[in-house]
């Protein structure tokens, strides 16, 4: 495995929201560790102006698409009950679904909240990085 490749491996693991990939064969291991703090400005003073959230003034349509590649799955294991389904209201960072990468299980979210217009990812689709997983309409300022 030469350096590009180590490079992207990482790229696509941060942008997954994992923090570690281990990749192993006879005789050789590679570990990649990904930091996951994020830098947060915090702003103490009684001058800060709050922003009042603005009224919505349209809808829109928009896919909530993977972060890594995996076998698709509506359910977690241990359920019968579908994440979501067409009408479903979800809430911005929701799980809609489940990526299964050998034995790891990872959560697609919902980048957004609104209603759930189609499902396009079928149970058992195998998804790459970044293919939509499901359309939402969502309420857009």
């Amino acid at each position: 495995m030469d350096l590009n490749e180590l490079q992207q491996l990482s790229t696509w693991l941060k942008a997954s929201g994992l923090g570690c990939l281990e990749l192993s064969r006879p005789g050789k291991t590679v570990k990649i560790y990904v930091s996951t703090d994020l830098d947060v400005e915090v702003i103490e003073s009684s001058d800060v102006e709050v922003p009042t959230k603005a009224v919505p003034t349209r809808s829109s349509l928009i896919d909530v698409k993977t972060k890594i590649a995996g076998i698709f799955l509506p359910t977690h294991p241990m359920r019968e009950t579908p994440f979501v389904s067409v009408g479903s209201r979800v809430q911005a960072n929701s799980i809609v679904g489940l990526l299964k990468i050998g034995c790891i299980y990872s959560p697609v979210v919902s980048s957004a909240a609104g209603i759930v217009r189609k499902v396009k990812a079928n149970s058992g689709d195998l998804l790459g990085y970044g293919e939509t997983v499901l359309t939402l309409e969502c309420e857009c300022e």
